[in-house]
């Protein structure tokens, strides 16, 4: 309630009190010394500043929260609308992605308890705002009892002014504008009756909207309903194709179980026939090693007998005859290329070998033995490694040589040249670990099985170049494809390739 409206009722007492046995310039002058004199136009002006000021505030937000909730109620129209295209949706496909079925009715479960929540909180602030007008129109109803009773008060001056026009004869003509200024106040009074009556009338709408708005609530609950119950009906046909992709989930382990092994010959021939094509044509002969391919033969994958005699059998390989001087037969890759290889495998496949040939794979330790056990040849062991910001180094190593299964495919070298730090003289003499055959000399762990790095492991590594590809700096130190004397533990190595030939010593002799 605006401040004016007491002071304007305040001044109307005030002239009404004044005495009536007061001569008419007794009482301009006590009224002007008093500072309350007022013209009717000044009093209206009070009047009408008074009402607006109680009225208008009130009514403008009784509008921005009217427009508030209808804002609040399209949104949530907009939100129903989503959830009905997406139950569509899902009524469509009611066989496909079935993995995502059970995330998507979990998020759609809390889409609608946030839903619930904000009809709560809807209600609520509808509550809230019932209850604001409520007051609202008890503020009215008292402005316009206090407006009566000024209306009564002014009826009671009149009646005094009337009085002292009988009683004397000189206040005539301050008793005449007294009238006149009472005439005109009345009516203004009436113009401000007829405002409020405007102003409950307006209210009264505002109320049927907010009846209306309370109708759509209700519908949307009934929606909410009617979808409850369809999430209800899906989530039986949901479990129902649950346990039906369960059973077939167990079917396909069963049958790639079943297959698992063919793959792994399968990839064995497809290398195999396109060595062939690469295969030696002088006579009927295959080269033992890279070092007996033909003079001007490009790098790529050849057919090899490894050992000595048809009995040894044949392998394809990959021959490197670019690298300082070629001939080179490549026995590991470790590289950039998608999709990644599995090297933390099992000793059965460490012994057949894995992988293709020209991108990321495994000779086979079998196929290492039957090539390096012959005394007639010795072998050097040369190991190329790139870290990702582009420096290349290399390990050179004399008379590599791997001993039979049985021995556990023990590992020598010697005589170390190179720039990168010699990280492999350490395991020499060492059998090969894998994470199902524990052969490293550690009593406390598996070191393969511990670093997912099968490898010739001592107590663990200075090298592991079987480790996990983790490009770069990482934080589980030791693991990865490492050699610790150039870059760390900390550090997985871009590209390495581990590849042998025959010493030229060995060639002459």
């Amino acid at each position: 309630m605006s401040p004016l409206l007491p002071a304007v009722v305040l001044v109307l007492l005030t002239v009404a009190a004044l005495p009536a046995q007061c001569s008419v310039q007794q009482q301009q002058q006590q009224q002007v010394t008093a500072g309350l004199y007022i013209t009717p136009d000044e009093l209206w002006q009070l009047v009408d500043r008074a009402v607006a000021a109680a009225i208008q505030p009130l009514t403008i937000k009784l509008d921005s929260r009217i427009d508030t909730l209808d804002s609040r109620l399209d949104t949530l129209d907009s939100r129903l609308d989503v959830l009905d295209s997406r139950m569509d949706t899902l009524d469509s496909r009611p066989d496909s992605r079935l993995d995502t079925v059970d995330s998507r009715l979990d998020t759609l479960d809390s889409r609608l308890d946030t839903l619930d929540s904000r009809l709560d909180v809807l209600d609520s602030r509808v509550d809230g705002v019932i209850e604001r007008e409520r007051k609202q129109d008890s503020a009215i109803a008292t402005g316009s009892t206090r407006l009566d009773e000024l209306a009564s008060r002014l009826v009671d001056a009149e009646t005094g002014l009337s009085d002292q026009k009988l009683q004397v004869q000189g206040q005539q003509s301050l008793a005449l504008n007294q009238e006149l200024l009472l005439n005109v106040t009345s009516s203004q009074l009436e113009t401000v009756e007829s405002r409020l009556d405007g102003q409950t009338s307006r209210l009264q709408e505002q109320d049927s909207l907010i009846a209306r708005h309370g109708s759509r609530i209700d519908s949307h609950e009934s929606r909410l309903d009617s979808q409850a119950s369809q999430v209800h009906l899906h989530e039986s046909s949901i479990d129902e194709h649950a346990s039906r992709i369960a059973e077939l989930n167990s079917s396909l382990e069963t049958h790639q179980n079943m297959t698992g092994s063919h793959d792994a010959r399968i990839d064995g021939i497809t290398l195999r026939l396109d060595a062939v094509q690469n295969a030696s044509t002088d006579g009927d002969s295959v080269a033992r090693d890279c070092s007996d391919l033909l003079a001007g033969s490009q790098s790529g994958i050849y057919l090899l007998q490894p050992g000595l005699g048809a009995a040894a059998g044949e392998a394809p390989a990959y021959c490197d005859l670019d690298t300082d001087g070629g001939r080179w037969t490549v026995i590991q890759r470790r590289a950039d290329i998608e999709p990644r290889e599995d090297f933390n495998r099992d000793w059965a496949a460490y012994k057949e070998g894995f992988g293709e040939l020209d991108k990321e794979f495994w000779w086979g330790l079998d196929n290492m033995w039957t090539m390096t056990s012959p005394r007639d040849r010795q072998y050097e062991l040369r190991i190329d490694l790139e870290d990702f910001e582009g420096e290349r180094r290399h390990a050179i190593y004399q008379n590599f040589r791997i001993s039979s299964e049985s021995d556990g495919y023990r590992l020598n070298v010697v005589n170390y040249t190179g720039n990168a730090n010699d990280s492999l003289t350490h395991h020499t003499g060492q059998r090969f670990s894998t994470k199902d055959r524990d052969n490293d000399l550690s009593t406390t762990t598996n070191c393969a099985e511990k670093y997912e790095a099968p490898w010739w492991h001592k107590k663990c590594y200075y090298s592991s170049l079987n480790g996990k590809y983790l490009a770069g700096e990482h934080t589980k130190k030791w693991h990865g494809v490492v050699w610790r004397l150039w870059r760390g533990g900390n550090y997985s190595l871009k590209t390495v390739t581990m590849k042998i030939r025959p010493t030229r010593k060995a060639l002459t002799g």
